[in-house]
């Protein structure tokens, strides 16, 4: 009789998909040059393994971050695309 596994291992899907996550968003606040990107996209790996909700939380940061160093539309400009590419690693 063959064993049955009820879990796949954590690192099958979802840590390829927060690798790719905190790459992007880590690439786009390089690009921004917003301080603080290793620590950042640290948070943003360890969010990513929050279901549904850690793509979001993972955004505040950036976003009060962008948004205290040098205003709206550079908060707008990060903020944007990050939450889009949260909205489309849930679907």
């Amino acid at each position: 009789m063959p064993e049955v596994h009820l879990r796949k291992p954590l690192c099958d899907g979802h840590a390829r998909i927060a690798l790719v996550n905190t790459a992007l968003t880590a690439m786009g606040m390089w690009v921004l040059m917003i301080p603080g990107t290793g620590l950042l996209s640290l948070f943003v790996f360890l969010c990513s393994f929050i279901p549904i909700a850690g793509c979001f939380i993972s955004t505040v940061p950036i976003g009060f971050v962008a948004l205290t160093e040098y205003g709206f539309l550079k908060a707008i400009i990060k903020v944007i695309p990050h939450g889009k590419f949260c909205s489309m690693s849930i679907l």
